[in-house]
């Protein structure tokens, strides 16, 4: 566990990057979100990655005409091994209609708010 002071810290350091960058829009109220090993964080290839994933399953969601062409795509592009095992199902077609594609666990959150509505 990482020192109350460790972690005031940090959000120092996180704001102040923030501000510099002309982001003012935030708020860090809760200090045990900072605490994190940096030795094992998501390397930034690795967050653009599942970014790029989470953005083609929200588009296949709502362009499922789409869906081979968009799992062509991520095979070209050696992204496959990244998708996780329910978001091949999305992507080989075995998860159809609304109900089921709104079932992703643990996504959804995420497809809604890449996708904007």
């Amino acid at each position: 566990m990482t020192t109350n002071k460790v972690l005031q810290d940090r959000k120092a350091r996180l704001e102040k990057q923030l501000n510099d960058r002309g982001i003012s829009d935030y708020e860090i109220k809760y200090l045990p979100y900072l605490d994190f090993d940096e030795a094992t964080f998501a390397s930034p290839y690795e967050v653009g990655v599942r970014m790029i994933i989470l953005y083609s399953c929200a588009y296949v969601a709502y362009h499922l005409d789409e869906m081979e062409k968009i799992a062509h795509w991520l095979r070209d592009e050696k992204l496959r091994p990244h998708v996780s095992p329910r978001e091949k199902e999305l992507f080989d077609g075995r998860i159809k209609g609304d109900e089921e594609i709104v079932r992703l666990p643990g996504d959804l959150s995420q497809l809604l708010l890449l996708h904007g509505n």
